[in-house]
């Protein structure tokens, strides 16, 4: 579709499995909260939920493009111009990848090394290249993940070192 003189197009599958998912999600939210309002049984559920409903609103956001359309005085034709680049797909499922087998090494070696293994590899994987700042922020996100965990869930949680 062309308004004024850009063109609006948009994903639509995307648009529709995002929406289905966020519909889902204030489903469980409504009926969590139909069954109990006590802290234990909603403190996992309203914050994933909440940001999964973040997430569905940055996808749609995200399958929406505005392209200004400029006219070609060379063949007298219309030609678009593009925002930004189609990412490879080797990353997100590597990314997919490195979750799957994270979250398995938990139990094995607990939560504490297994976050801070998985941030470095992740942050080395995402292009991050200066050796100081990946284990600084892999410590300090894996301080905060033990101690959230820990703070959140009223059961132990394999750990190695912490």
């Amino acid at each position: 579709m062309v308004l004024f003189r850009y063109r609006v197009s948009a994903e639509w599958g995307h648009i529709a499995f995002v929406t289905a998912i966020a519909i889902t999600c204030l489903i469980y939210i409504f009926d969590t909260l139909s069954v109990s309002h006590h802290i234990n049984n909603i403190i996992l559920v309203v914050p994933f939920a909440g940001l999964t409903m973040l997430l569905c609103v940055w996808v749609v956001i995200s399958g929406i493009r505005i392209r200004r359309v400029v006219p070609d005085v060379t063949n007298g034709q219309d030609q678009t111009i593009g925002t930004e680049d189609k990412q490879a797909l080797a990353k997100p499922i590597a990314l997919m990848a490195l979750t799957g087998v994270y979250v398995v090494i938990i139990e094995f070696v607990g939560l504490d090394i297994a976050s801070f293994a998985f941030l470095i590899v992740v942050l080395i994987l995402l292009g991050e290249r200066r050796p100081f700042f990946v284990l600084c922020y892999a410590l300090i996100f894996t301080l905060i993940v033990v101690g959230g965990t820990g703070a959140l869930i009223p059961y132990p949680i394999p750990m190695t070192l912490l």
